[in-house]
């Protein structure tokens, strides 16, 4: 077992009192372990007899059970908590817990369960069975069969282990976790002479009732909680903590690595982000030109994006989506299928999510005030990070791309989190406030946040960007559905709203007609007046004549007019002919023509006429 960790339980020396082996002197778990691979070594990371049992005691006990055939009684446990697992077990005889231990849960952070971590514990409490059953036992001698009964609280690794028991296949060729479920099932072909049976208990019954007064299988699985939670507070050393990259079981037979890094569940999700991620980035940046340097897109914090994103319900997730992408249907989104951008609350020419955000309409102002102060509350937690964030995103709300860099002088701050604060404002300004208010925040503020709390990276994500970016996206929701509620509302009809922009696009082109080409002027020749009294339909599709036909170049005004020379008979020149203009040489291309629409079905003439003398019988 790893030494580093003797300090944890100092009182107790990590050996197992056994029979000597011919030639070999005491066989001990020291003895044992190195011989394992690493993944299995870490299984037996901490181990240890229980503190209110002796070592003879614990001998006579075990050997007592084991050589009898009778029960042994079993917890296991396993806790996940920012994205770290743990697991801790515990072994009894009868009534007596006789053995415990714990350890790390590795794995990828990303993809980490607690119930990859429960997987962990039963694992460990093969392995410390198969440990005692091979020191303690001639391997040669036969002994009646020992009936292991092993309590855990997850519904979900209990059903999964009893299909396995039964003889079952797992339902899909590598199932999540497939690297230490196929070790679980290596380790019960190792234990012959034990008897397995797994069963479901309900977790922290201690919460309500007293400890001594819970059943057993309640018990052990308090204590195995228990030890799950002391490895997790007490294991700081980085050669005990859990591990990103987990070790390789032989029983696995196969890994999936992606950049060098074994995936141990979400098999088809990580491949398809890893394809797809590549794609993703080049669109991002193709469609948000401050974002193609390296330096910049580097510093997104997708990580706490990411985490903030799954922690939503699916139709908020649809509606994100759209956000973060400007999917949404704007007035700037429908433009392309409509011709109609305005923004229903101020009649503004282009309507874009960040101008909904900062309508100026005397509505949409009210509404973002109320916004506004639901995302004040966060103030109340005393994060100078988040009020200097808070501030940035105010500044850009009242004056757009103009704003004014928040200052910090009148802010409460640790030593050195100021040249924090002042690079996270200066790379937030990169990325820019508007896609602040989407939720792409930069990684700065997190490290400016880890200085005051003093959580990992991995947890300021899991617990303090997420509610800030969450909220955020709240805010972004609740101007949305004011605009929506606007935009449908049954008070002010918006018939009323849209006519009134159509009218003023037909005014605006009215005051531009001198600018549009001699021949096409004639769109004009309906005076204004009767214009606007015109059916709505009818006016939108005036407007898109008129922007068709509107004067962008000069070969618009002159394209299709003659010059002005071709009125005035040519003159003869004395010198050489000169070579032809590109326009003299211009062939006239042929008028295209479609091919003749096939005649409909006509009846007969023939049988026309013999109706036409057709006589009537008498």
């Amino acid at each position: 077992m790893s030494r580093s960790l003797t300090s944890l339980w100092p009182s107790s020396k990590r050996e197992i009192v056994c029979r000597p082996r011919d030639g070999m002197g005491w066989a001990t778990e020291e003895g044992w372990e190195p011989w394992l691979p690493k993944s299995r070594q870490r299984l037996l990371q901490v181990g240890r007899i229980r503190r209110t049992r002796t070592k003879n005691e614990f001998y006579a006990l075990l050997m007592h059970t084991l050589l009898t055939g009778g029960n042994l009684n079993c917890g296991t446990d396993g806790g996940l908590r920012i994205n770290k697992g743990t697991f801790g077990l515990v072994i009894s005889v009868e009534d007596k817990i006789i053995w415990e231990g714990c350890g790390p849960v590795d794995g990828n952070p990303e993809t980490a369960s607690s119930k990859r971590s429960e997987l962990f514990g039963y694992a460990g409490l093969l392995e410390v069975l198969l440990l005692m059953d091979t020191l303690m036992l001639p391997p040669k001698d036969t002994y009646p069969t020992t009936q292991v009964n092993t309590f855990i609280d997850n519904i979900s690794v209990v059903t999964q282990l009893q299909a396995f028991l039964l003889g079952y296949r797992p339902k899909r060729a590598y199932p999540h976790d497939a690297d230490i479920i196929s070790h679980i099932r290596w380790l019960w072909t190792q234990l012959p002479r034990f008897n397995h049976e797994v069963s479901w208990v309900k977790a922290h019954q201690d919460d309500k009732i007293n400890f001594n007064l819970l059943p057993l299988p309640a018990q052990l699985n308090v204590s195995a909680d228990a030890l799950a939670t002391e490895y997790e507070m007490n294991a700081k050393h980085p050669s005990n903590t859990p591990r990103s990259q987990p070790a390789f079981f032989s029983s696995a037979n196969v890994c999936l690595s992606i950049n060098t890094q074994r995936i141990t569940s979400q098999y088809s999700e990580s491949i398809r982000f890893h394809i797809n991620g590549t794609k993703h980035r080049a669109h991002l940046q193709k469609t948000r030109p401050n974002w193609k340097s390296d330096a910049v897109w580097n510093n997104l914090d997708m990580q706490g994006l990411g985490i903030s994103f799954k922690s939503l319900d699916t139709p908020l997730q649809h509606f994100t989506t759209k956000m973060l992408h400007g999917w949404l249907n704007t007035g700037h989104q429908r433009e392309k299928l409509t011709k109609d951008s305005l923004c229903p609350c101020c009649q503004a020419p282009d309507e874009t999510f960040e101008h909904i955000l900062r309508c100026k309409s005397e509505a949409s102002e009210t509404a973002r005030k109320a916004a506004l102060q639901t995302i004040s509350k966060l103030d109340k937690r005393g994060s100078t990070t988040w009020r200097v964030l808070h501030q940035g995103i105010k500044n850009w709300l009242q004056d757009g791309e103009k704003m004014k860099t928040p200052s910090l002088d009148h802010y409460l701050m640790m030593p050195g989190q100021r040249i924090l604060l002042e690079t996270a404002l200066t790379n937030q300004e990169k990325i820019g406030w508007n896609y602040a208010l989407r939720g792409y925040l930069s990684t700065s503020w997190v490290d400016s946040e880890h200085i005051v709390n003093k959580q990992p990276h991995d947890g300021l994500r899991q617990t303090w960007l997420r509610t800030i970016i969450k909220n955020i996206w709240k805010f972004g929701k609740t101007m949305w559905t004011h605009r929506n509620s606007v935009l449908h509302s049954k008070t002010t009809p918006q018939k009323d709203l849209t006519e009134s922009g159509v009218n003023a696009q037909i005014r605006s082109l009215y005051e531009q007609q001198h600018d549009f080409a001699a021949l096409d002027q004639v769109i004009f020749d309906t005076p204004l007046e009767v214009m606007l009294t015109r059916p709505i339909r009818s006016k939108k599709h005036w407007v898109c004549l008129a922007q068709r036909y509107h004067p962008l170049t000069y070969d618009r005004k002159t394209g299709k007019q003659n010059l002005i020379t071709s009125f005035f008979p040519r003159l003869a020149s004395r010198h050489k002919a000169t070579k032809p203009t590109r326009h003299q040489t211009r062939r006239k291309q042929p008028k295209r023509t479609r091919p003749k629409k096939k005649q409909p079905f006509t009846r007969s003439s023939n049988r026309q006429l013999r109706r036409q003398f057709h006589v009537a019988p008498d």
